[in-house]
């Protein structure tokens, strides 16, 4: 977490919002207590617990549904804790499963972008509002990738200078 705060001061409180809401704006409550439990300590901000609970979680039993909410609330959580490479390639499995989750498509921008490759966060926000052009967490994310595309470099600051 103190990684992305440090790297991305503004990207932190997307991130921080993407998990406290649970990624799939919903706890995964019910027969799993592992994921119920995990979806909250994200929520909390608490990542490295709430990763921990929601991987015991996916061992057992879930619903296809329960298990798509896990798997987002895992790329949330690692993106959050500065995990980008992990977080994209938890997005990559369950984009490949379901080419039309677009709280994917959020979370796997919000790494791309944590890890500096606006180009594919732009690219996946734009396929993520193709899907949900009415979602919040999908705009906000857009907002701050254009805000990033638009800022000078540091190169192109010191050559202005």
């Amino acid at each position: 977490m103190l990684r992305c705060i440090k790297l991305l001061v503004p990207c932190a409180a997307v991130f921080l919002s993407t998990a406290a809401s649970g990624v799939e704006n919903r706890l995964v409550l019910g027969a799993n207590p592992n994921l119920s439990q995990g979806a909250f300590e994200l929520r909390s901000g608490n990542f490295e617990e709430g990763l921990r609970l929601t991987f015991l979680g996916l061992r057992e039993s879930a619903s296809a549904r329960d298990r798509r909410a896990a798997m987002n609330n895992l790329c949330a959580g690692y993106a959050a804790l500065g995990r980008y490479d992990a977080a994209i390639h938890i997005c990559n499995i369950l984009l490949a499963k379901n080419e039309r989750d677009w709280r994917a498509y959020n979370n796997r921008a919000l790494a791309y972008m944590g890890a500096g490759n606006l180009d594919k966060a732009k690219l996946d926000v734009d396929k993520g509002l193709a899907i949900n052009p009415r979602s919040r967490k999908l705009r906000q994310a857009a907002e701050l990738i254009d805000e990033r595309l638009a800022a000078p470099t540091l190169e192109q600051a010191v050559f202005h200078w």
